[in-house]
This record gives structure tokens, sequence and C-alpha cells, in this order.
């Protein structure tokens, strides 16, 4: 004959037992992201942001979002460099630890986004080009309304005539 054990006392329990993870918060298990690569612009940043700043945003979540923005900005013909001092020098930075500001990609995303709204650094040269959006924007404004094909390019040729067609007596019947 075997003994069976008592369970223990509601008191005496783990409350935790037969939870999965014991109860513990499970750890985030996201998937490691590939090393940042290096942008045109970060031997500028080093010197604008100096060795203590460019430590923290070299290991910033932002800096990804930040190198967009610059490449999409070098794209519609910003003057990245000017931008990019401005972005840096324009206001002080916080030192305060515990403040969001002391993120430095995040800072940077930010001071970015607002100067290249403002169209400050936006190349005025008479050859260049529309920055991409608006140039398909106001291509398909421009571009003119039509329903259906288009008409065929007048060679001054007549018209073939059309070929008779068969009748089909079945398609007539409801």
């Amino acid at each position: 004959m075997t003994r069976r054990t008592r369970p223990a006392a509601p008191h005496q329990r783990d409350p935790d037992a037969g939870r999965t993870n014991a109860g513990g918060t499970p750890a985030s298990h996201a998937p490691a992201r590939a090393p940042m690569p290096g942008t045109p612009w970060d031997d500028l940043l080093k010197d604008l942001l100096g060795e203590r700043r460019w430590g923290q945003y070299a290991t910033d979540e932002r800096r990804r979002d930040v190198a967009a923005r610059l490449t999409q900005a070098a794209a519609d013909h910003h003057d990245v460099a000017a931008l990019l001092t401005t972005a840096v020098n324009r206001r002080q930075w916080e030192d305060d630890p515990a403040s969001p500001s002391h993120r430095v990609g995040g800072v940077l995303h930010y001071r970015i986004n607002a100067l290249i709204a403002s169209g400050e650094f936006q190349s005025r040269n008479p050859d260049s080009q529309l920055p991409s959006p608006v140039a398909q924007a106001v291509s398909r404004a421009a571009a003119p309304a039509h329903d259906g094909p288009r008409p065929a390019p007048d060679t001054g040729a007549l018209p073939r005539p059309r070929a008779a067609q068969p009748s089909q007596p079945d398609r007539d019947r409801g």
C-alpha cells in the first residue's frame, strides 16, 4: 500500500506553483538588431556632439530613425551639414538624467524634423528638383483626367472598318 502525501493547507501553498515562469515576468526576447551601419554624417555628428553625447547617440535606438530622416533630407536636396549643425547647436542640451530630453537620438530626431519642416535648409538652386513627394503630387494634379483608353495618335490614315460579327441568337434570349 502506498501512502499519499496530503495537500498543503491553503496558507502553506506556494501561490505561484504551477504558473508559467513561476509567476515572474517573462524576460523580453526581442530579436537582436543588426548593428547600425555608419552613415555619411557620423563624423560630423561626432564633432558636433562631443565624445559623451556621441557615446549616448551611438547606442540610442532612435539613431536609425535619425539616419533615415537625414537620408530622405539629402535626397530632397536639403543642406544636411548645415541642418545638423543647427540641430545640435540651436539649443542647450539638458544634463538632467531623469529628463526625457536626455536621450540624444530622440532630441536630434525632433529637432531635425522641425528644421526640415521649416524649409530653411532646402536647396534653392534653380536647377534643383522638387522633393519627390511634392513632385509626385504636382504631377498627379497637373495630369489631364481621362475615362477610358487614350486616343490613338493621328497618322492621317483612315480607320479600318470593323469586321462584321456573327450573330449570336442564344444571347438575345433572356
